[in-house]
């Protein structure tokens, strides 16, 4: 996928392409992990947002910026057919001077990670 290259994906062997409702996203099984890299702004508050499916329950998983871990993630899933965001603060001393960060999404727990459906970095709602 265009997209995935255009981040500079990486992947264990069990990380996979999963299609739903005609949307691709991404998902690790236990003990996998994907990664990619993303565009920041040093200059503001930046926040990750993360596209999950309501479909998607029993997942647990660590989200790591640039090798330090932001949170635990847990879907027990919810509305079906439906897209939802997450929002994610980053701290700004893990983009202190970067213009470019690795998000890695690890499947650490015995399940699946993910899927994630789209990814993009925002400016923060909160300060």
């Amino acid at each position: 996928m265009q997209p995935e290259r255009d981040h500079n994906l990486k992947a264990s062997d069990n990380s996979y392409v999963s299609d739903a409702i005609g949307v691709n996203g991404r998902e690790a099984r236990a003990g996998g992990f994907f990664s990619f890299e993303m565009k920041i702004d040093p200059s503001i508050q930046n926040s990750l947002l993360l596209t999950y499916l309501g479909d998607d329950k029993d997942r647990k998983f660590d989200i790591l910026i640039d090798g330090t871990k932001i949170i635990t993630e847990e879907l027990p899933g919810g509305k079906t057919s439906k897209f939802y965001d997450k929002e994610y603060a980053i701290q700004k001393e893990l983009i202190d001077n970067k213009t470019i960060i690795t998000i890695r999404i690890e499947a650490n727990y015995e399940k699946t990670a993910g899927r994630v459906f789209g990814v993009r970095i925002i400016r923060s709602k909160t300060p």
